[in-house]
């Protein structure tokens, strides 16, 4: 149906937004291919918005995956869609791949140093699930870099959010820092 739809941009659009689905239900390969032919028309037009969120559901299959080497394939391209559009969303998404990459493979060398601000992520903070991500990469950051100290925080926000929103699905990240930052607090 949706291979169907004339217009390029809106059948990408919508192939986008169908792989969110198929990255945890579909195949890794179809959603694969399905992301990279809405990537390609999206780098075409030059639309980063669109294209830098396909680079975010490629590099979060290749995690879910375990294969580390093609996730940080995404984050780089992350990277260059933000130098190339100065856009805070690539920004958010590279340091989204970062850190979960980071966190799954304990590899601090991941990391980089320019972090997103709370300030450049307040309008993305809002909504419940989006605290929820961003609290649960700051403690993921805290734990990869051993840096306890910093996890009251984000440790407090997790508590309280996952109370609202357990029985949500695809909680991976935020439970899994969750658990490990409570470990590492002794609690």
């Amino acid at each position: 149906l949706i291979l169907g739809i004339r217009q390029p941009v809106v059948r990408a659009m919508h192939l986008r937004r169908a792989c969110f689905g198929l990255l945890r239900f579909g195949t890794k390969e179809r959603t694969r291919d399905l992301l990279g032919e809405a990537l390609s028309l999206f780098e075409r037009l030059k639309l980063w918005p669109q294209a830098v969120v396909c680079v975010e559901h490629l590099g979060a299959l290749a995690i879910l995956h375990a294969e580390y080497d093609e996730a940080l394939k995404w984050v780089n391209s992350a990277k260059e869609i933000r130098t190339r559009s100065d856009d805070v969303l690539a920004k958010v998404v590279e340091y989204e791949l970062r850190v979960t990459l980071a966190f799954e493979t304990s590899q601090p060398a991941v990391l980089v140093d320019d972090g997103v601000t709370r300030d450049a992520v307040e309008p993305f903070l809002r909504a419940p699930r989006s605290r929820q991500n961003y609290f649960a990469l700051q403690a993921a950051a805290a734990l990869v870099r051993g840096q306890v100290s910093l996890l009251p925080e984000p440790v407090a926000e997790l508590r309280q959010l996952h109370s609202i929103l357990k029985s949500r699905g695809f909680q991976d990240l935020s439970v899994s820092a969750l658990t490990r930052a409570l470990v590492a607090l002794g609690e």
